[in-house]
């Protein structure tokens, strides 16, 4: 399955670095220039991407604010759940492959605490919005070596995994399939709805587990909201609970 090309307007500002502008070009088409529609857009000025609603800034992802910026400052192994389901533990910090890396939230705090990390997304608007906020982290010296242990591929999570060649098998492949739409508040729920509004309706999720069994040498995990049914309906070999998710387990043998 080829990756999903952006339906967002794209404009550039006069500040806009011609650089970025180049690099961004193959995954969000041609860009414009002056005022942007009413609906969804891209807008990239002299600080990077933002997503924007009419001439209103709706978001500019960040590493280094907000919750997000929160959680790498103090992401630690026994903090994260995450961290004890990809199996992290003293002198072991497995090499993960994120299948369904959106906006890179998990991803980059698996990379903080030390594995090296590969974050593939299909789609080329949500990809091109997780670079730039790589690139804009990049810049912070307490964040350097985290981004410097990820890779960003613009690729299908099932197809890229199904072709992996045996010596490039991960121990750990994570999967965060996109969750239907929720009435969730706060800045968490309205981030991964903003999400799902630009990447369109959810992929079938079903259909990455059986690569991700196929590929990961140690395990996959799989983070579903707390009551939802197994990923394909099978049963992992243990879960960790979280407040509003959990983590699904599928160790290889």
């Amino acid at each position: 399955m080829a990756p999903q090309r952006p339906a967002l307007p794209f404009r550039v500002s006069d500040d806009a670095d011609p650089a970025l502008i180049e690099r961004y070009r193959p995954w969000l088409g041609p860009p414009g220039r002056g005022d942007m529609p009413d609906e969804l857009g891209l807008s990239l000025d002299a600080e990077g991407l933002a997503i924007t609603q009419g001439k209103r800034l709706s978001r500019r992802p960040s590493f280094t604010t907000g919750p997000s910026g929160w959680r790498l400052a103090h992401a630690a192994v026994k903090r994260e759940a995450l961290a004890r389901a990809a199996g992290l533990k003293r002198g072991h910090r497995p090499a993960i492959i994120d299948a369904t890396a959106g906006l890179g939230g998990d991803g980059l705090v698996l990379a903080r605490l030390g594995c090296p990390v590969t974050l593939v997304e299909r789609n080329t608007t949500v990809a091109a919005l997780l670079d730039d906020a790589l690139r804009r982290a990049a810049a912070e010296n307490w964040l350097v070596e985290a981004i410097a242990r990820t890779t960003l591929v613009v690729a299908d999570g099932a197809s890229y995994l199904a072709a992996l060649p045996a010596a490039e098998y991960p121990n750990v492949v994570y999967l965060d399939p996109m969750f239907a739409p929720t009435r969730r508040r706060g800045a968490a729920g309205k981030g991964a709805q903003l999400l799902a509004e630009i990447a369109g309706e959810p992929g079938d999720g079903d259909a990455l587990l059986q690569p991700a069994l196929a590929a990961a040498t140690e395990r996959v995990v799989v983070k579903r909201h707390r009551h939802a049914a197994p990923l394909a309906e099978t049963e992992p070999s243990f879960d960790i609970d979280g407040k509003s998710t959990r983590f699904d387990v599928h160790i290889s043998y």
